[in-house]
């Protein structure tokens, strides 16, 4: 359908429900890289 060779994955996260700002794992902030760097939009 989209002609993407085997060898490459296409990955795609859904997260749902409602944020827990007490839980600790919620206080982790992890690095940010520009969504340019990464992604390679077909078609848009």
């Amino acid at each position: 359908m989209l002609g993407v060779p085997e060898r490459i994955a296409i990955v795609l996260a859904i997260s749902l429900g409602y944020p827990d700002s007490e839980a600790p794992v919620n206080r982790y902030r992890s690095e940010r890289r520009d969504i340019e760097e990464f992604v390679r939009r077909i078609g848009c």
